[in-house]
C-alpha cells in the first residue's frame, strides 16, 4: 500500500520552477524566430511590391510615349488670315526633337486628346510636350505636359503632371534612312523639315530604381501621317 501511494504521489507532482523557466524560454525563442521570420517576410513582400511598381510604371510611361508619338501630325489647314502660310514658324502644328545633350525635349501636336465633357470646346488634338525638370526637393523628373487646344502660344498653358520618376537622362532621336543613323534634332518650323515627319523615333530613358540604380530602358515608334494634313 505504502508503495502505491509512493508512486501516485510522484505521478502528481508538479512542474519544478526550473523546468517552468525552462518551458518559457523555449516558447519565447520560439515565438521571436517566429516574428523574425514575419518580419522578413513583411520586408521581401514590400520589396516585391515596389519594384513591380517602378518596374509597371516604367513600361507604362514608355508604352504612352510610344503611342502618342506615333500619333504625331501636322497640318497645313488653318487659317492664312490669322498665320502667314509662307513662314513655317507660323504653322500652328509642329513636331520639335530639341536636342540637350541627356536631357532631350520632345514637343509635338498628336491625336491623344479626349473629351471628358459632351460640350467641351476640345478635340482630338492636342499638343504634347515630355520634358526633364526638377521638384522642390532636388529630384528629376521626366514631366508631360499637354495642352488641348492648338494655338500659336504652344508654350503655355495645358495641364503637366510627373510621367516617370527620377530620371537620369531623357533621350529622343529619329532614324535618317538615307544616312542609316539615329540623329538628335528636328524641327518643323525649318524650312529643310517642315514639310514631313521622321518615319520612326526612339526614345531612350535613364531611371534610378527602388534601390538606387540606374537603369536604361528604350523604346522605338514608326509615326503614322509622315507628310501635312492638307484636308
Amino acid at each position: 500500500m505504502s508503495g502505491g501511494a509512493k508512486g501516485r504521489t510522484g505521478l502528481a507532482r508538479g512542474f519544478t520552477l526550473l523546468e517552468i523557466m525552462m518551458a518559457v524560454t523555449i516558447v519565447a525563442i520560439i515565438a521571436t524566430l517566429v516574428w523574425a521570420s514575419f518580419g522578413r517576410l513583411l520586408r521581401v513582400t514590400d520589396e516585391i511590391e515596389r519594384r513591380d511598381e517602378f518596374w509597371h510604371g516604367v513600361r507604362l510611361a514608355m508604352n504612352r510615349m510610344a503611342r502618342e508619338v506615333g500619333a504625331a501630325f501636322v497640318s497645313d489647314n488653318y487659317d492664312p488670315n490669322r498665320y502667314d502660310k509662307s513662314d513655317p514658324e507660323e504653322r500652328p502644328t509642329f513636331f520639335i526633337i530639341d536636342d540637350g545633350g541627356d536631357h532631350d525635349a520632345l514637343h509635338f501636336t498628336a491625336f491623344v486628346g479626349r473629351r471628358l465633357y459632351k460640350d467641351e470646346k476640345s478635340s482630338d488634338q492636342a499638343i504634347v510636350s515630355y520634358t526633364l525638370d526638377r521638384d522642390e526637393e532636388g529630384r528629376t523628373h521626366l514631366y508631360r505636359r499637354e495642352k488641348k487646344i492648338i494655338d500659336e502660344d504652344w508654350e503655355r498653358g495645358g495641364q503637366r503632371a510627373i510621367l516617370l520618376e527620377d530620371v537620369e537622362a531623357f533621350d529622343v532621336q529619329w532614324w535618317d534612312p538615307d544616312d542609316e543613323e539615329w540623329k538628335s534634332q528636328w524641327d518643323t518650323r525649318d524650312r529643310d523639315q517642315h514639310d514631313h515627319l521622321p518615319s520612326r523615333v526612339r526614345i531612350r530613358v535613364k531611371v534610378k530604381d527602388p534601390d538606387g540604380k540606374e537603369q536604361s530602358f528604350e523604346v522605338q515608334t514608326r509615326i503614322m501621317m509622315t507628310t501635312p494634313i492638307r484636308w
